[in-house]
């Protein structure tokens, strides 16, 4: 069966179908990265309202990846119920409990809401990517997965042109019966829930394969297979490369606006390393008596933007070398590898912060990874084996 739908996808051809297949599918994964990331911008924003320090601060940061703690789940309901229906939920779900994270009175509050939420939405990433492999031809196919992914590093420049807008604005608005008062950062949580309830408005024809085992037992008949010869070799080193392209990418851009803020304000200082200039801002000693500044500054926006445009220009450049995606793969690895030994070892202040942003040059690898995931699972290990891979970069996010 797996030949015969690889040879009738190849039959049928490239159409406005398939085109229209990589703008929905890309779209819903644009939205679902976005309520993932966007809180790197929007708990700065909000912390004087909801009195948070630095540890709360970073627990905001990073609960959107507990969403992948959901990878079983979904990974069951997505191969038994079908690819559609799990993409509807997910995103209808996690919209909704994003615009009610926007209205959060406490720090309790919107990191309970948030964890919920995101173990709804994430669902879209993993899906949306497996989905576009499975209707597209084998010839376009690597192509079109490097094109999504240019729409996931498209989301971060989204996210600061969105704050950008936004937190501009100056309104205060009190809301009693909430006990809260309605500010800007709010109005720009809402406005990236939004756009995910949107997206989940879009309609994905699939066919799904219905089947009604139980759910054990589905774990099982789905999971052990990509585990056992001759799957679980190919199985480990997928794991592997798609935990070290994504979880560095996604630690760094998390703390993105606070290290380069941090950098840039001991720019003078000659004789430190990349991280001792780091270390030194962000340890020194703070008064109790001032006064709370959310404000985000505007060099830091226009650095993240300018981070994310660089990235989407090299992805989308990668995607014209679909067909060398292996040399690809591993030149970008190379030379994230050799930046990551040499950013503290030169102290050149310029240098060393280009070497720290061709660290990330891994994140540009998810779609060259994934796109193996399509080629050598069989349909019905595919999702499950992605989902899997969701779980395994989150534990190593909390490693790290």
């Amino acid at each position: 069966m797996e030949v015969q739908l690889e040879e009738a996808l190849d039959l049928v051809g490239h159409s406005r179908h398939n085109v229209l297949i990589l703008i929905v599918s890309s779209t819903v994964h644009l939205a679902a990265v976005l309520d993932l990331l966007g809180f790197c911008v929007l708990v700065p924003a909000a912390s004087c309202d909801l009195k948070l320090d630095l540890m709360e601060i970073g627990m905001l940061t990073s609960v959107p990846f507990a969403g992948y703690l959901s990878a079983l789940p979904w990974g069951y309901y997505a191969d038994t119920q079908g690819r559609r229906k799990a993409i509807i939920v997910s995103t209808i779900v996690g919209s909704a409990l994003a615009i009610v994270t926007s209205f959060s009175s406490s720090f309790e509050m919107m990191l309970i809401l948030k964890l919920i939420g995101c173990s709804f939405s994430t669902a879209s990433i993993t899906l949306t990517i497996t989905y576009l492999g499975e209707c597209t031809g084998s010839r376009h196919r690597n192509k079109y997965i490097f094109i999504m992914n240019s729409f996931n590093l498209a989301s971060d420049f989204t996210c600061y042109a969105l704050a950008y807008g936004i937190l501009r604005l100056e309104f205060n608005i009190a809301i009693p019966w909430l006990s809260t008062t309605y500010r800007p950062w709010r109005l720009l949580a809402l406005v990236m829930a939004l756009m995910l309830a949107l997206r989940s408005l879009m309609t994905i024809d699939h066919v799904a394969l219905r089947v009604k085992p139980t759910f054990w037992s589905s774990v099982v008949a789905q999971t052990i297979p990509i585990f056992k010869p001759p799957l679980v070799l190919k199985t480990l080193q997928l794991f592997f490369l798609m935990s070290v392209c994504l979880s560095t990418n996604n630690v760094f851009f998390m703390w993105f606006p606070t290290m380069v803020n941090s950098f840039y304000s001991s720019m003078s200082d000659t004789q430190s390393g990349f991280c001792e200039k780091i270390i030194s801002n962000l340890t020194n000693e703070i008064s109790e008596d001032v006064i709370c500044d959310d404000t985000v500054a505007n060099n830091t926006i226009y650095s993240g933007m300018a981070f994310s445009v660089f990235f989407t220009l090299v992805n989308f450049l990668t995607s014209r070398l679909a067909k060398w995606r292996k040399i690809v793969l591993l030149s970008t690895l190379t030379i994230s590898g050799i930046s990551a030994v040499l950013v503290d070892i030169i102290h050149q202040p310029v240098v060393s912060m280009m070497l720290f942003i061709f660290i990330q040059l891994s994140g540009i690898l998810t779609g060259n990874v994934a796109s193996y995931f399509v080629d050598l699972y069989p349909t019905s290990y595919r999702w499950y084996s992605g989902r899997l891979v969701s779980a395994v970069r989150q534990k190593t996010n909390r490693i790290n």
